[in-house]
Protein backbone atom coordinates (compact mmCIF):
# COMPACT_ATOMS: atom_id res chain seq x y z
CA UNK A 1 0.00 0.00 0.00
CA UNK A 2 1.43 2.92 -0.96
CA UNK A 3 0.16 6.51 0.39
CA UNK A 4 1.01 10.14 0.12
CA UNK A 5 0.74 12.50 2.61
CA UNK A 6 0.64 16.34 2.25
CA UNK A 7 0.75 19.30 4.37
CA UNK A 8 0.06 22.62 2.57
CA UNK A 9 -0.04 24.91 5.64
CA UNK A 10 2.91 26.87 7.63
CA UNK A 11 6.13 24.63 6.77
CA UNK A 12 4.66 22.49 4.14
CA UNK A 13 5.72 18.82 4.14
CA UNK A 14 5.34 15.72 2.22
CA UNK A 15 5.99 11.95 3.29
CA UNK A 16 5.79 9.23 0.77
CA UNK A 17 4.95 5.62 3.06
CA UNK A 18 4.61 2.53 1.95
CA UNK A 19 3.31 -1.26 3.53
CA UNK A 20 4.35 0.46 6.86
CA UNK A 21 7.38 2.21 6.50
CA UNK A 22 8.10 5.97 5.97
CA UNK A 23 9.80 5.93 2.74
CA UNK A 24 10.92 9.55 2.10
CA UNK A 25 9.63 13.02 3.76
CA UNK A 26 10.95 15.91 3.22
CA UNK A 27 10.24 19.92 3.65
CA UNK A 28 9.29 22.03 0.99
CA UNK A 29 11.25 24.97 2.66
CA UNK A 30 14.35 22.50 1.96
CA UNK A 31 13.79 22.97 -2.07
CA UNK A 32 12.34 26.16 -2.45
CA UNK A 33 14.47 27.90 -0.17
CA UNK A 34 11.72 29.62 1.55
CA UNK A 35 12.03 29.15 4.91
CA UNK A 36 8.40 27.81 6.44
CA UNK A 37 7.13 27.99 3.49
CA UNK A 38 3.16 27.64 3.23
CA UNK A 39 1.78 26.80 0.46
CA UNK A 40 1.44 23.01 -2.03
CA UNK A 41 4.24 21.40 -1.80
CA UNK A 42 4.82 20.88 -5.55
CA UNK A 43 9.00 20.41 -5.12
CA UNK A 44 8.74 17.80 -3.01
CA UNK A 45 6.12 15.93 -4.72
CA UNK A 46 7.83 15.98 -7.96
CA UNK A 47 11.22 15.16 -5.78
CA UNK A 48 8.91 11.85 -5.10
CA UNK A 49 8.19 10.93 -8.34
CA UNK A 50 11.43 11.46 -9.91
CA UNK A 51 13.48 9.84 -7.16
CA UNK A 52 11.25 6.76 -6.84
CA UNK A 53 9.97 6.58 -10.38
CA UNK A 54 6.34 6.57 -9.47
CA UNK A 55 3.11 8.31 -10.77
CA UNK A 56 0.12 9.90 -8.93
CA UNK A 57 -1.81 6.96 -10.15
CA UNK A 58 0.25 4.60 -7.99
CA UNK A 59 -0.43 5.83 -4.96
CA UNK A 60 -3.64 3.85 -3.09
CA UNK A 61 -4.20 7.28 -1.41
CA UNK A 62 -3.59 11.02 -1.14
CA UNK A 63 -4.28 12.36 2.91
CA UNK A 64 -4.29 15.81 3.96
CA UNK A 65 -4.26 16.07 8.09
CA UNK A 66 -6.97 18.19 7.96
CA UNK A 67 -10.77 18.33 7.56
CA UNK A 68 -10.20 22.24 6.62
CA UNK A 69 -7.52 24.89 6.14
CA UNK A 70 -7.57 28.10 5.36
CA UNK A 71 -6.01 28.48 1.38
CA UNK A 72 -2.47 29.23 1.25
CA UNK A 73 -0.86 32.87 1.08
CA UNK A 74 2.59 34.54 0.70
CA UNK A 75 4.47 33.42 3.67
CA UNK A 76 6.38 36.36 3.26
CA UNK A 77 3.64 38.77 3.89
CA UNK A 78 2.78 36.53 7.20
CA UNK A 79 3.80 39.96 9.76
CA UNK A 80 1.17 41.58 7.72
CA UNK A 81 -1.74 38.70 7.98
CA UNK A 82 -1.00 38.84 11.69
CA UNK A 83 -1.19 42.46 12.22
CA UNK A 84 -4.19 42.65 10.45
CA UNK A 85 -6.20 40.07 12.28
CA UNK A 86 -4.88 41.09 15.52
CA UNK A 87 -4.92 45.34 14.74
CA UNK A 88 -6.49 46.44 12.06
CA UNK A 89 -9.17 44.24 11.04
CA UNK A 90 -11.10 43.01 14.09
CA UNK A 91 -14.46 43.70 13.48
CA UNK A 92 -13.97 41.28 10.33
CA UNK A 93 -12.45 38.97 12.44
CA UNK A 94 -15.04 38.86 14.84
CA UNK A 95 -17.87 38.57 11.94
CA UNK A 96 -15.85 35.86 10.25
CA UNK A 97 -16.22 33.94 13.84
CA UNK A 98 -19.83 34.69 14.23
CA UNK A 99 -20.05 33.00 10.38
CA UNK A 100 -18.76 29.92 11.64
CA UNK A 101 -21.89 29.50 13.54
CA UNK A 102 -23.91 29.37 10.03
CA UNK A 103 -24.78 27.31 7.07
CA UNK A 104 -22.72 29.64 5.03
CA UNK A 105 -19.14 28.69 6.82
CA UNK A 106 -20.59 24.91 5.72
CA UNK A 107 -20.43 26.42 2.23
CA UNK A 108 -16.67 28.25 2.44
CA UNK A 109 -15.43 25.03 3.41
CA UNK A 110 -16.70 23.18 0.86
CA UNK A 111 -15.76 25.93 -1.82
CA UNK A 112 -12.42 25.47 -0.07
CA UNK A 113 -11.63 21.97 -0.36
CA UNK A 114 -12.92 22.16 -3.71
CA UNK A 115 -10.05 24.82 -4.84
CA UNK A 116 -7.55 22.55 -3.22
CA UNK A 117 -8.89 19.05 -4.52
CA UNK A 118 -8.71 21.41 -8.30
CA UNK A 119 -5.17 22.09 -7.16
CA UNK A 120 -3.61 18.70 -6.90
CA UNK A 121 -5.79 17.19 -9.23
CA UNK A 122 -3.71 19.30 -11.54
CA UNK A 123 -0.76 17.44 -10.88
CA UNK A 124 -1.95 14.54 -11.67
CA UNK A 125 -3.74 13.01 -8.95
CA UNK A 126 -7.85 11.64 -9.02
CA UNK A 127 -10.26 13.23 -6.84
CA UNK A 128 -11.43 9.84 -5.73
CA UNK A 129 -7.66 9.37 -4.12
CA UNK A 130 -8.17 12.45 -1.70
CA UNK A 131 -8.83 12.02 2.06
CA UNK A 132 -9.30 14.84 4.73
CA UNK A 133 -8.74 13.80 7.81
CA UNK A 134 -9.40 15.55 11.34
CA UNK A 135 -6.20 18.25 12.46
CA UNK A 136 -5.79 16.71 15.54
CA UNK A 137 -6.82 13.47 14.66
CA UNK A 138 -3.54 13.25 12.99
CA UNK A 139 -1.80 15.31 15.95
CA UNK A 140 -2.88 12.54 18.09
CA UNK A 141 -1.74 9.70 15.57
CA UNK A 142 1.42 11.27 15.12
CA UNK A 143 2.17 11.64 19.12
CA UNK A 144 0.63 7.55 19.94
CA UNK A 145 2.06 5.79 16.46
CA UNK A 146 5.45 7.74 17.27
CA UNK A 147 6.08 6.54 20.46
CA UNK A 148 7.23 2.93 21.74
CA UNK A 149 4.31 1.84 23.31
CA UNK A 150 2.00 1.71 20.58
CA UNK A 151 2.31 -1.74 19.53
CA UNK A 152 1.77 -3.08 23.27
CA UNK A 153 -0.69 -4.08 25.24
CA UNK A 154 -0.71 -1.14 27.08
CA UNK A 155 -2.89 2.36 27.69
CA UNK A 156 -1.11 5.33 26.41
CA UNK A 157 -2.69 9.09 27.32
CA UNK A 158 -2.36 11.26 24.26
CA UNK A 159 -2.59 14.74 24.63
CA UNK A 160 -2.40 17.71 21.56
CA UNK A 161 -1.84 21.20 22.33
CA UNK A 162 -1.52 23.96 19.39
CA UNK A 163 -3.25 27.19 18.35
CA UNK A 164 -5.79 25.29 16.59
CA UNK A 165 -6.48 23.39 13.80
CA UNK A 166 -10.08 22.10 12.39
CA UNK A 167 -12.35 24.19 15.49
CA UNK A 168 -9.86 22.40 17.79
CA UNK A 169 -6.65 23.73 20.06
CA UNK A 170 -6.42 20.46 22.61
CA UNK A 171 -7.16 16.93 22.82
CA UNK A 172 -7.13 14.22 25.31
CA UNK A 173 -7.06 10.70 23.79
CA UNK A 174 -6.64 7.10 25.45
CA UNK A 175 -4.28 5.00 22.48
CA UNK A 176 -4.94 1.36 23.31
CA UNK A 177 -3.85 -1.91 21.10
CA UNK A 178 -3.61 0.14 17.97
CA UNK A 179 -6.78 2.08 18.65
CA UNK A 180 -7.20 6.09 19.76
CA UNK A 181 -10.04 6.97 21.24
CA UNK A 182 -10.84 10.67 22.20
CA UNK A 183 -12.12 11.60 25.66
CA UNK A 184 -11.70 15.41 25.44
CA UNK A 185 -11.21 18.55 23.22
CA UNK A 186 -10.88 22.15 23.53
CA UNK A 187 -12.33 24.71 20.67
CA UNK A 188 -10.06 26.91 19.27
CA UNK A 189 -11.41 29.74 20.94
CA UNK A 190 -9.64 29.41 23.82
CA UNK A 191 -6.32 28.75 22.62
CA UNK A 192 -2.62 28.66 25.35
CA UNK A 193 -0.98 28.36 21.58
CA UNK A 194 -2.56 31.43 19.97
CA UNK A 195 -1.80 33.94 23.05
CA UNK A 196 1.92 32.87 22.85
CA UNK A 197 1.78 33.35 19.31
CA UNK A 198 -0.36 36.73 20.14
CA UNK A 199 2.55 37.86 22.91
CA UNK A 200 5.63 36.78 20.37
CA UNK A 201 4.13 39.54 17.69
CA UNK A 202 3.54 41.97 20.57
CA UNK A 203 7.13 41.87 21.32
CA UNK A 204 8.12 42.27 18.08
CA UNK A 205 9.08 38.51 16.84
CA UNK A 206 7.64 36.30 13.81
CA UNK A 207 5.15 34.46 15.45
CA UNK A 208 5.15 30.60 14.40
CA UNK A 209 8.21 31.06 14.16
CA UNK A 210 10.24 33.44 16.77
CA UNK A 211 8.20 31.06 20.23
CA UNK A 212 11.55 29.78 20.96
CA UNK A 213 12.74 33.17 21.08
CA UNK A 214 10.62 34.22 23.88
CA UNK A 215 11.34 31.12 25.78
CA UNK A 216 15.11 31.59 26.10
CA UNK A 217 15.05 34.91 27.02
CA UNK A 218 12.51 34.21 30.16
CA UNK A 219 15.18 32.53 32.38
CA UNK A 220 17.61 35.48 32.17
CA UNK A 221 14.47 37.10 34.21
CA UNK A 222 13.81 36.30 38.54
CA UNK A 223 10.42 34.55 38.99
CA UNK A 224 9.78 37.47 40.78
CA UNK A 225 9.63 40.54 37.92
CA UNK A 226 7.19 37.95 35.50
CA UNK A 227 4.60 38.00 38.13
CA UNK A 228 3.03 41.22 37.01
CA UNK A 229 2.47 39.61 33.39
CA UNK A 230 2.11 36.27 34.89
CA UNK A 231 -1.05 37.48 36.42
CA UNK A 232 -2.33 38.84 33.39
CA UNK A 233 -1.59 36.28 31.35
CA UNK A 234 -3.74 33.92 33.84
CA UNK A 235 -6.70 36.54 33.84
CA UNK A 236 -7.01 35.25 29.71
CA UNK A 237 -6.93 31.49 30.02
CA UNK A 238 -7.58 28.73 32.79
CA UNK A 239 -9.17 25.71 33.07
CA UNK A 240 -13.20 25.24 33.04
CA UNK A 241 -14.58 25.04 36.24
CA UNK A 242 -17.34 22.86 34.76
CA UNK A 243 -14.81 20.35 32.87
CA UNK A 244 -10.98 20.87 34.03
CA UNK A 245 -9.67 18.86 31.06
CA UNK A 246 -10.97 21.68 28.86
CA UNK A 247 -9.35 25.54 28.69
CA UNK A 248 -11.44 28.17 29.04
CA UNK A 249 -11.22 31.49 27.78
CA UNK A 250 -11.95 34.87 29.50
CA UNK A 251 -11.29 37.17 26.50
CA UNK A 252 -13.00 36.97 22.83
CA UNK A 253 -9.51 36.37 20.81
CA UNK A 254 -10.81 38.98 17.97
CA UNK A 255 -9.93 41.08 21.01
CA UNK A 256 -6.91 39.61 22.87
CA UNK A 257 -4.39 41.31 20.99
CA UNK A 258 -5.35 44.81 21.66
CA UNK A 259 -6.11 43.81 25.39
CA UNK A 260 -3.05 42.05 25.54
CA UNK A 261 -0.78 45.02 24.28
CA UNK A 262 -2.74 47.57 26.91
CA UNK A 263 -2.41 45.19 29.70
CA UNK A 264 1.18 44.76 29.81
CA UNK A 265 2.43 48.45 28.36
CA UNK A 266 5.38 49.54 30.46
CA UNK A 267 6.07 46.40 31.75
CA UNK A 268 9.54 45.30 30.55
CA UNK A 269 9.79 43.02 27.53
CA UNK A 270 11.95 40.35 29.46
CA UNK A 271 9.79 40.19 32.43
CA UNK A 272 7.27 40.05 29.75
CA UNK A 273 8.77 36.59 28.31
CA UNK A 274 9.40 34.98 31.96
CA UNK A 275 5.62 36.25 32.85
CA UNK A 276 4.61 34.21 29.95
CA UNK A 277 6.62 30.85 30.25
CA UNK A 278 5.65 30.49 34.18
CA UNK A 279 2.07 30.78 32.92
CA UNK A 280 2.30 28.97 29.93
CA UNK A 281 4.14 25.98 31.79
CA UNK A 282 1.98 25.99 34.89
CA UNK A 283 -1.01 25.69 33.27
CA UNK A 284 0.06 23.24 30.92
CA UNK A 285 1.13 20.92 34.26
CA UNK A 286 -2.39 21.65 35.99
CA UNK A 287 -3.74 20.60 32.41
CA UNK A 288 -1.70 17.23 32.61
CA UNK A 289 -2.10 16.55 36.08
CA UNK A 290 -5.98 16.69 35.68
CA UNK A 291 -5.57 14.15 32.74
CA UNK A 292 -3.85 11.91 34.26
CA UNK A 293 -6.56 11.72 37.48
CA UNK A 294 -8.85 11.58 35.56
CA UNK A 295 -7.69 8.26 33.21
CA UNK A 296 -5.04 6.63 35.96
CA UNK A 297 -2.69 6.69 32.69
CA UNK A 298 0.76 7.29 33.32
CA UNK A 299 2.54 7.19 30.45
CA UNK A 300 2.38 10.27 27.80
CA UNK A 301 2.96 10.63 24.71
CA UNK A 302 1.97 14.42 23.12
CA UNK A 303 2.29 16.11 19.25
CA UNK A 304 1.00 19.88 18.51
CA UNK A 305 3.22 22.90 17.96
CA UNK A 306 2.53 24.42 21.73
CA UNK A 307 4.77 21.01 22.60
CA UNK A 308 7.55 22.70 20.95
CA UNK A 309 8.26 24.62 23.98
CA UNK A 310 11.31 22.70 25.65
CA UNK A 311 10.87 24.06 28.99
CA UNK A 312 7.43 23.06 29.13
CA UNK A 313 8.08 19.49 28.31
CA UNK A 314 10.92 19.44 31.26
CA UNK A 315 8.06 20.61 33.57
CA UNK A 316 6.01 17.94 32.19
CA UNK A 317 8.42 15.46 32.64
CA UNK A 318 9.18 16.87 36.38
CA UNK A 319 5.25 16.01 37.71
CA UNK A 320 5.75 12.83 39.80
CA UNK A 321 2.53 10.93 38.79
CA UNK A 322 4.29 11.00 34.91
CA UNK A 323 6.02 7.75 34.81
CA UNK A 324 7.13 7.99 30.76
CA UNK A 325 6.79 10.83 28.31
CA UNK A 326 7.43 10.78 24.72
CA UNK A 327 7.04 14.22 22.55
CA UNK A 328 7.27 13.61 18.95
CA UNK A 329 10.37 15.61 17.30
CA UNK A 330 9.60 19.05 15.67
CA UNK A 331 5.82 18.85 16.76
CA UNK A 332 4.18 21.45 14.80
CA UNK A 333 1.97 21.00 11.38
CA UNK A 334 4.80 19.39 9.21
CA UNK A 335 4.95 16.41 10.86
CA UNK A 336 1.23 15.77 10.93
CA UNK A 337 2.12 13.79 7.58
CA UNK A 338 3.45 10.91 9.81
CA UNK A 339 0.55 10.46 11.23
CA UNK A 340 -1.73 10.46 8.75
CA UNK A 341 -0.08 8.17 7.04
CA UNK A 342 0.04 5.51 9.88
CA UNK A 343 -3.39 6.82 10.81
CA UNK A 344 -4.91 5.16 7.32
CA UNK A 345 -2.81 2.65 7.71
CA UNK A 346 -3.98 0.94 10.33
CA UNK A 347 -7.16 1.86 9.40
CA UNK A 348 -6.94 0.01 6.07
CA UNK A 349 -5.60 -3.46 7.54
CA UNK A 350 -8.04 -3.62 10.09
CA UNK A 351 -10.85 -2.76 8.04
CA UNK A 352 -9.62 -4.86 5.67
CA UNK A 353 -8.12 -7.80 7.27
CA UNK A 354 -4.88 -6.73 5.12
CA UNK A 355 -1.75 -8.62 6.75
CA UNK A 356 1.34 -5.95 7.75
CA UNK A 357 2.42 -3.51 11.03
CA UNK A 358 3.79 -0.11 11.49
CA UNK A 359 7.54 -0.02 11.50
CA UNK A 360 8.86 1.31 14.52
CA UNK A 361 9.78 4.93 14.43
CA UNK A 362 13.55 5.60 15.77
CA UNK A 363 15.11 8.38 13.57
CA UNK A 364 14.17 11.50 11.67
CA UNK A 365 16.53 10.65 8.82
CA UNK A 366 13.90 10.58 6.06
CA UNK A 367 15.91 13.29 3.56
CA UNK A 368 17.65 13.16 0.59
CA UNK A 369 21.04 11.90 0.85
CA UNK A 370 24.49 13.62 -0.15
CA UNK A 371 27.12 11.00 -2.22
CA UNK A 372 30.38 11.52 -3.41
CA UNK A 373 29.71 10.92 -6.59
CA UNK A 374 27.51 14.21 -6.13
CA UNK A 375 30.00 16.18 -4.71
CA UNK A 376 32.80 14.98 -7.15
CA UNK A 377 29.94 16.22 -10.02
CA UNK A 378 29.62 19.57 -8.22
CA UNK A 379 33.73 19.92 -8.38
CA UNK A 380 33.75 18.74 -11.82
CA UNK A 381 31.40 21.08 -13.00
CA UNK A 382 32.58 24.76 -10.77
CA UNK A 383 35.89 26.07 -10.84
CA UNK A 384 36.33 26.30 -6.88
CA UNK A 385 39.49 28.07 -4.69
CA UNK A 386 39.08 25.55 -1.76
CA UNK A 387 40.92 22.14 -0.81
CA UNK A 388 39.15 19.12 -1.44
CA UNK A 389 40.56 16.15 -0.09
CA UNK A 390 38.83 13.07 0.46
CA UNK A 391 38.79 11.00 3.43
CA UNK A 392 39.47 7.02 4.45
CA UNK A 393 38.20 7.36 7.74
CA UNK A 394 35.67 10.67 7.62
CA UNK A 395 34.79 10.19 11.33
CA UNK A 396 38.09 10.21 13.06
CA UNK A 397 39.03 13.10 10.52
CA UNK A 398 36.57 15.44 11.58
CA UNK A 399 36.77 14.36 15.27
CA UNK A 400 40.18 15.57 15.40
CA UNK A 401 39.30 19.14 13.52
CA UNK A 402 36.86 19.33 16.50
CA UNK A 403 39.16 18.06 19.08
CA UNK A 404 41.67 21.04 17.51
CA UNK A 405 38.88 23.65 18.30
CA UNK A 406 37.97 23.88 14.30
CA UNK A 407 34.30 24.72 14.05
CA UNK A 408 33.48 22.02 10.88
CA UNK A 409 30.04 22.01 8.80
CA UNK A 410 28.99 18.83 7.94
CA UNK A 411 26.10 17.47 4.96
CA UNK A 412 26.27 14.10 4.74
CA UNK A 413 24.21 11.05 4.84
CA UNK A 414 20.19 11.25 4.40
CA UNK A 415 18.82 14.40 6.02
CA UNK A 416 16.99 14.98 8.96
CA UNK A 417 13.37 15.73 8.57
CA UNK A 418 11.96 18.78 10.94
CA UNK A 419 12.94 21.92 13.17
CA UNK A 420 15.96 20.25 14.67
CA UNK A 421 19.30 19.83 12.89
CA UNK A 422 20.14 15.86 14.09
CA UNK A 423 24.07 15.74 12.85
CA UNK A 424 23.35 15.19 9.21
CA UNK A 425 23.30 18.92 8.36
CA UNK A 426 24.69 20.58 11.39
CA UNK A 427 27.30 22.89 11.85
CA UNK A 428 29.58 20.43 15.53
CA UNK A 429 32.59 22.59 17.49
CA UNK A 430 34.00 22.04 21.03
CA UNK A 431 31.45 23.02 23.22
CA UNK A 432 34.18 23.01 26.01
CA UNK A 433 35.30 26.66 24.63
CA UNK A 434 32.63 29.43 25.49
CA UNK A 435 34.12 31.42 23.04
CA UNK A 436 33.37 29.19 19.93
CA UNK A 437 29.45 30.41 20.56
CA UNK A 438 30.59 33.65 19.92
CA UNK A 439 32.85 32.41 17.40
CA UNK A 440 29.97 30.42 15.48
CA UNK A 441 27.79 33.52 15.78
CA UNK A 442 29.86 35.91 14.07
CA UNK A 443 30.86 33.41 11.37
CA UNK A 444 27.65 32.43 9.73
CA UNK A 445 24.66 32.18 12.79
CA UNK A 446 23.79 35.67 13.66
CA UNK A 447 21.26 34.53 16.28
CA UNK A 448 20.45 36.45 19.06
CA UNK A 449 22.64 37.21 22.03
CA UNK A 450 20.24 35.19 24.86
CA UNK A 451 19.65 32.29 22.45
CA UNK A 452 21.91 28.98 23.50
CA UNK A 453 23.28 26.13 21.53
CA UNK A 454 22.69 22.62 22.21
CA UNK A 455 24.77 19.94 22.55
CA UNK A 456 25.27 16.38 21.05
CA UNK A 457 25.89 13.27 23.69
CA UNK A 458 27.13 10.40 23.51
CA UNK A 459 24.39 7.44 25.10
CA UNK A 460 26.90 6.29 27.37
CA UNK A 461 27.65 9.25 28.82
CA UNK A 462 24.28 11.11 29.23
CA UNK A 463 24.48 10.45 32.81
CA UNK A 464 27.82 12.29 32.79
CA UNK A 465 26.13 15.77 31.79
CA UNK A 466 21.80 15.47 31.92
CA UNK A 467 19.76 15.00 35.42
CA UNK A 468 17.47 12.46 33.94
CA UNK A 469 15.92 10.61 36.92
CA UNK A 470 13.14 9.14 34.59
CA UNK A 471 15.45 7.94 31.76
CA UNK A 472 13.26 10.29 29.32
CA UNK A 473 14.26 9.42 25.40
CA UNK A 474 16.07 12.30 24.61
CA UNK A 475 17.65 11.67 21.26
CA UNK A 476 15.52 14.32 19.42
CA UNK A 477 16.32 18.24 20.88
CA UNK A 478 12.59 17.89 22.32
CA UNK A 479 13.22 17.61 25.79
CA UNK A 480 15.21 20.24 27.99
CA UNK A 481 17.13 18.68 31.32
CA UNK A 482 18.98 20.59 34.36
CA UNK A 483 22.65 19.45 34.04
CA UNK A 484 25.46 17.86 36.48
CA UNK A 485 28.20 19.53 37.67
CA UNK A 486 30.57 18.28 34.87
CA UNK A 487 28.63 21.11 32.51
CA UNK A 488 31.86 22.48 31.80
CA UNK A 489 32.69 20.21 29.65
CA UNK A 490 29.89 21.29 27.26
CA UNK A 491 29.25 24.54 28.70
CA UNK A 492 28.80 26.39 25.02
CA UNK A 493 25.92 24.60 24.28
CA UNK A 494 24.01 24.99 27.95
CA UNK A 495 21.50 27.54 28.50
CA UNK A 496 23.60 30.43 30.30
CA UNK A 497 20.62 31.68 32.71
CA UNK A 498 19.99 29.07 34.05
CA UNK A 499 22.15 25.92 32.93
CA UNK A 500 19.31 23.65 31.39
CA UNK A 501 20.26 21.63 28.10
CA UNK A 502 18.47 20.57 24.93
CA UNK A 503 20.09 17.63 23.91
CA UNK A 504 20.29 14.98 20.70
CA UNK A 505 21.30 11.75 22.34
CA UNK A 506 23.76 9.41 20.11
CA UNK A 507 24.25 6.00 19.26
CA UNK A 508 25.58 3.81 16.65
CA UNK A 509 22.66 2.29 16.20
CA UNK A 510 20.99 5.39 15.05
CA UNK A 511 23.94 7.36 13.19
CA UNK A 512 26.95 5.47 12.65
CA UNK A 513 29.08 8.37 11.22
CA UNK A 514 27.94 10.92 13.37
CA UNK A 515 28.35 8.54 16.65
CA UNK A 516 32.30 7.89 15.09
CA UNK A 517 32.79 11.60 14.50
CA UNK A 518 31.68 12.26 18.55
CA UNK A 519 33.41 9.19 19.76
CA UNK A 520 36.89 10.54 17.60
CA UNK A 521 36.38 13.70 19.36
CA UNK A 522 35.67 12.13 22.86
CA UNK A 523 39.00 9.75 22.77
CA UNK A 524 40.80 13.22 22.16
CA UNK A 525 39.58 15.38 24.48
CA UNK A 526 37.52 13.28 26.83
CA UNK A 527 34.46 15.56 26.46
CA UNK A 528 31.70 13.29 25.63
CA UNK A 529 29.95 16.10 24.18
CA UNK A 530 30.01 18.80 21.78
CA UNK A 531 27.85 21.61 20.39
CA UNK A 532 25.50 21.29 17.36
CA UNK A 533 23.68 24.08 15.58
CA UNK A 534 21.79 24.09 12.37
CA UNK A 535 23.79 24.11 8.91
CA UNK A 536 22.16 27.53 7.22
CA UNK A 537 22.36 31.41 7.09
CA UNK A 538 20.68 33.56 9.02
CA UNK A 539 17.27 33.36 7.29
CA UNK A 540 17.42 30.94 5.61
CA UNK A 541 16.49 27.11 6.11
CA UNK A 542 18.89 24.23 7.07
CA UNK A 543 20.44 23.27 3.85
CA UNK A 544 19.63 20.05 1.52
CA UNK A 545 22.50 19.19 -1.08
CA UNK A 546 25.87 19.87 -2.00
CA UNK A 547 24.69 23.36 -3.95
CA UNK A 548 23.16 24.62 -0.41
CA UNK A 549 26.30 23.43 1.84
CA UNK A 550 28.58 25.62 -0.90
CA UNK A 551 26.62 28.59 -1.09
CA UNK A 552 26.57 28.90 2.38
CA UNK A 553 30.40 28.60 2.65
CA UNK A 554 30.64 31.06 -0.10
CA UNK A 555 28.90 33.70 1.60
CA UNK A 556 29.90 32.68 5.55
CA UNK A 557 33.13 32.95 7.99
CA UNK A 558 32.69 29.21 7.94
CA UNK A 559 36.22 27.78 6.42
CA UNK A 560 35.96 23.59 7.06
CA UNK A 561 33.15 21.27 5.89
CA UNK A 562 32.13 17.96 5.59
CA UNK A 563 30.45 16.73 2.21
CA UNK A 564 30.07 13.07 2.36
CA UNK A 565 33.74 11.63 2.24
CA UNK A 566 35.21 15.14 1.45
CA UNK A 567 36.51 17.71 3.80
CA UNK A 568 36.45 21.02 2.44
CA UNK A 569 38.79 24.05 3.32
CA UNK A 570 39.20 27.88 2.66
CA UNK A 571 42.60 27.77 1.34
CA UNK A 572 43.59 30.75 3.69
Amino acid sequence: MKILSIHDGHNASVCYFEDGKIIFAIQEERLNKKKNYLGPPVMSIKKIFEEYHLEPSDFDCVIFPFKHSPLPFDVSKIRDEWKNTFEKNIYRTRIKKLLRRTPFYTIHKRQTRKIRISQYTKLGFKESQIIFMDHHEAHAATAYFGSPWFDKNEDVLILTLDGGGDGLCATISIGSNGNVKRISQTSDLNSLGNIYSRATFMLGFTPWEHEYKVMGMAPYVSKKYGEESYSIFSSYLSLDDNDSLKFKSSTSSSLLYKKMSKDTYGIRFDNICRGLQDFTEDLIVSWVQKAIRKTGIKKLACAGGVFMNVKANKRIMEIPSVEDLFIFPSCGDETNVFGACWHIYSKKIKEENLSGKIEKFEHMYFGNDIKDSEVESFFSKNKSKYVIQKENNIGKTVGELLSDNKVVARASGTMEFGARALGNRSILSNASDLKNVQHINQMIKKRDFWMPFAPVILEERESDYLINKKGIDSRFMIMSFDTTDKRDDIIGAVHQADYTARPQIINEKINKEYYNILKSYESLTSFGGMMNTSFNLHGLPIVSDVEDAMYVMNNSGLDTMQLSNYIITKEN
